[in-house]
C-alpha cells in the first residue's frame, strides 16, 4: 500500500512541475491552472494542492533561496529546471515528513524525464548546497 501512496505522491510532484511550468510561461494564475489541470493517472491531489498553496504563499522566499544556491540569476535556468528546483525547495523548507535523500532523488528523476540530458547533474549539485 505504501508503494502506491509513494507513486501517487511522485505523480503529484510531476503534476506540480507541469502546472508551475504553465504558470511561468503564461503568467496565468497558478490556482486557475491547477483547477483546469487534467491528469488521468491517480495522484495525491491533496499533496498537489499543498505544493501549489506553498508556492503561491512562499514563492518570493523560494526564489530568494534559489538565487542564493545557484549563485546566478533565475533567468539563467531553464524553466523546467527552475520548476524542479522550486518543487525541491518547497519540500525541503515546508514539508516535514520527507527525507533529504527522497527529495533529491525525486528531483533527479524528474530532471532525467523532463529536462536536458545532463540537467540531473546540475540539479543534484545545486540541491546538495541546500542546508
Amino acid at each position: 500500500m505504501a508503494k502506491i501512496k509513494n507513486k501517487e505522491k511522485t505523480l503529484a510532484r510531476e503534476s506540480f512541475i507541469k502546472i508551475l511550468y504553465q504558470h511561468i510561461l503564461s503568467k496565468n494564475d497558478i490556482n486557475q491552472i491547477r483547477e483546469d489541470f487534467i491528469e488521468n493517472r491517480i495522484y495525491d491531489r491533496e499533496y498537489l494542492d499543498d505544493l501549489c498553496i506553498f508556492f503561491v504563499d512562499k514563492h518570493r522566499e523560494i526564489e530568494k533561496i534559489m538565487k542564493e544556491i545557484i549563485k546566478s540569476p533565475l533567468s539563467s535556468l531553464t524553466i523546467i529546471d527552475r520548476c524542479i528546483l522550486s518543487l525541491s525547495l518547497i519540500e525541503f523548507t515546508y514539508v516535514n515528513d520527507l527525507s533529504r535523500n527522497v527529495i533529491i532523488n525525486e528531483a533527479i528523476l524528474l530532471s532525467k524525464k523532463y529536462s536536458s540530458e545532463d540537467s540531473y547533474k546540475f540539479i543534484n549539485k545545486v540541491l546538495d548546497r541546500v542546508k
